[in-house]
């Protein structure tokens, strides 16, 4: 008996019963007693995809009796290290996990390092959303694109540095509905939030969830956003889709809205599992994200669930693994810009560190800066050797490498 790729939700809970019948299941539940399975996350320690990973493998070893559940945290290469991984694991449902869908991007620009195929791996579900919208500051009176657009203004955007993700979310706005940005990078969170209410940057590009605060605040509004369908966090705000007519630009915000925003905090396994194992697996996973346990430790951590099963979010998968050569081309451009931005580098003694090293502050020519230190993405070195944030002090004499005062610094190079 083998189970279809185009199977439905309702299906699959069917065919469950059928194979539990049959005896199928039965073989599948022996084969996992005594097992370990590893749940791979393509981060750190610590952050969402840490706890939605930790919070799935807790749960689905309750479903799946007498097996071991260890998460192991690959970081490294902004999750192609942990993806390459899962994807070049054996395919017999020991080895599943984690990591951000936008992995999708540079599989289709070819990407150094990238040893895996999302159309091809096999998908669990997914646990949440957050869709991508595009929010401008109410100083400026427009409340649509073609408003923004029959101005003639040149917005300043707030942006990660070139080739980022919110920098090719952002040149790919531009791209989809014929406009012109002015790139301000290196602001997150916030950072961004400061500047848009300093008048520093007039629009940005991030996710409902992170954003609706300045919308109740009265301080932001939402002018678009990139999902299948409307947020309920943002029901007056018209998705892409339904702005867009060209078929290659609304392939192209399709593209942002599943690998940015819709099929969020993903568990994945290798291509070539067993249809019945799979079929097995994704039952347990479902039954863990329907858990009352499960429900309340998302929810005390302020994480909304949203969550999709099987075959739904591997058919989102496949719909933007394959673009247009065109969507291709553009989004090859988005992820590879011609625009360069010039790094700071500031040196002198640091004077102060904040919340365990993740702030660093020092002297440069008389005037205390500061940095963002994020313990996977800043590279730290200490007299010419690699280091992390504990090994700073304060007194030691050290480069901030960053895009501007108090972003997120690339390197801290200390002697």
């Amino acid at each position: 008996m083998t189970l279809s790729r185009s199977l439905t939700v309702a299906g699959l809970a069917a065919f469950t019963a059928s194979v539990i019948n049959h005896g199928t299941f039965a073989a599948e539940a022996d084969f996992y007693k005594g097992k370990t399975v590893t749940y791979v996350v393509a981060t750190g320690a610590g952050g969402g995809y840490d706890f939605m990973g930790r919070l799935t493998s807790k749960y689905m070893q309750k479903y799946i009796p007498g097996t071991t559940f260890v998460v192991r945290n690959i970081p490294g290469a902004g999750h192609i290290i942990g993806t390459n991984f899962i994807y070049n694991s054996k395919p017999n449902g020991l080895t599943m996990g984690t990591f951000n869908t936008a992995m999708v991007y540079n599989q289709i620009v070819k990407a150094k390092g990238v040893k895996y195929d999302m159309a091809k791996m096999r998908y669990l579900g997914k646990s949440s959303s957050s869709p991508q919208v595009l929010m401008i500051s109410t100083k400026h009176p427009y409340k649509t694109i073609e408003e923004m657009k029959a101005s003639g203004k040149v917005f300043k955007m707030a942006t990660g540095g070139p080739g980022s993700g919110r920098w090719a979310v952002s040149k790919m706005t531009e791209m989809a509905f014929d406009m012109k940005f002015q790139m301000i990078p290196g602001y997150m969170g916030p950072d961004a939030f400061l500047a848009m209410q300093r008048g520093e940057i007039d629009i940005m590009a991030g996710s409902v969830d992170a954003n609706d605060v300045m919308v109740n605040q009265g301080k932001g509004r939402f002018i678009v956003q990139f999902a299948a369908t409307r947020d309920p966090d943002a029901k007056t705000t018209p998705t892409a889709a339904e702005l867009l007519s060209d078929p290659d630009m609304k392939q192209l915000s399709a593209l942002v809205a599943v690998a940015q925003g819709e099929i969020h905090r993903l568990t994945a396994l290798p291509p070539g599992i067993s249809e019945a194992r799979l079929a097995f697996l994704r039952a347990a996973y479902k039954k863990a994200h329907e858990d009352t346990g499960f429900n309340e430790e998302a929810k005390k951590t302020g994480r909304p669930l949203a969550p999709l099963y099987g075959d739904e979010v591997e058919k989102a998968i496949h719909e933007v693994a394959n673009p247009s050569p065109k969507v291709a081309a553009l989004l090859n451009e988005a992820m590879n810009p011609k625009e360069t931005v010039k790094d700071l580098h500031h040196t002198g003694p640091i004077t102060q560190l904040k919340n365990d090293g993740r702030e660093m502050m020092l002297n440069h020519q008389g005037k205390e800066v500061s940095a963002k230190i994020s313990g996977s993405r800043t590279k730290i070195s200490v007299g010419g050797k690699s280091a992390k944030r504990k090994d700073v002090k304060v007194g030691m004499n050290c480069t901030f490498v960053y895009l501007r005062e108090g972003a997120e610094a690339k390197e801290v190079n200390c002697k």
